[in-house]
């Protein structure tokens, strides 16, 4: 099986690394996308990441395995939100500073 692996990493990549994590990367993102558009701003952000990992680990270890490569794990670091959803969130967080009374938007 290890042979496989290698073989297909060789063919598919040319023994590059760099092409390899391009390709996977891509395929990740897309991943990635899949699952989120699955689910409303509120469930991606409260999500077991258990299960929200194990969806995108899902959908990308067929084109990993096309790769020659073994996924084994994938983490989120950062999510970039569209522009849209950016302004609605600050817009939301300022509505609702401004209706609390000033003693509770004071520090310690």
């Amino acid at each position: 099986m290890a042979h496989q692996y290698l073989r297909r990493y060789y063919e598919a990549t040319g023994g590059t690394e760099e092409v390899a994590n391009d390709r996977l990367g891509e395929t990740i993102k897309d991943s990635i996308k899949t699952v989120v558009t699955q689910r409303t701003l509120q469930q991606v952000v409260t999500a077991d990441r258990g299960e929200f990992t194990e969806s995108m680990m899902k959908n990308a270890r067929p084109a990993a395995e096309q790769l020659g490569v073994d996924l084994v794990d994938v983490r989120i670091t950062k999510i970039d939100l569209p522009q849209q959803v950016q302004d609605s969130c600050s817009n939301g967080c300022a509505r609702r500073s401004r209706r609390r009374p000033p003693s509770s938007r004071r520090g310690p």
